[in-house]
């Protein structure tokens, strides 16, 4: 019986398991530089309008504070500074009183007035 198509054995030359290191190396950097991008992204400082969307806006004291202090840095127009005035105004006399609770058309003129900041 004789055999056709068949050749001559070969050496096949393995550079698979350097290949795997290769590749196992730059998943590993990859995976470095993802998770320091992520902290960095993480670790960020919050805008002065995140501030003071992040802050408890029942609490008078703190509001007054907060507002008069980021306030007048985030100002794009009149219409933003009349109402910050106003606002301000409003939030005064709490800044040297006990902490107390706002009232809720108070609370909901702050989240307009920051709502307005948030658009351009």
């Amino acid at each position: 019986m004789e055999l056709h198509d068949i050749y001559p054995i070969e050496e096949v030359v393995e550079y698979s398991f350097y290949f795997f290191l290769l590749y196992f190396i730059l998943l590993l950097l990859l995976l470095y530089f993802f998770v320091k991008l992520y902290k960095k992204i993480k670790n960020r400082p919050l805008s002065p309008l995140e501030i003071l969307e992040k802050s408890n806006h029942s609490r008078a004291k703190e509001m007054a504070f907060k507002l008069s202090y980021y306030g007048k840095s985030l100002l794009k127009n009149v219409e933003q500074e009349a109402k910050f005035n106003k606002l301000n105004e409003k939030l005064t006399p709490f800044k040297y009183s006990p902490d107390e609770v706002l009232s809720q058309t108070t609370q909901e003129e702050i989240k307009k007035f920051l709502i307005s900041l948030r658009k351009r």
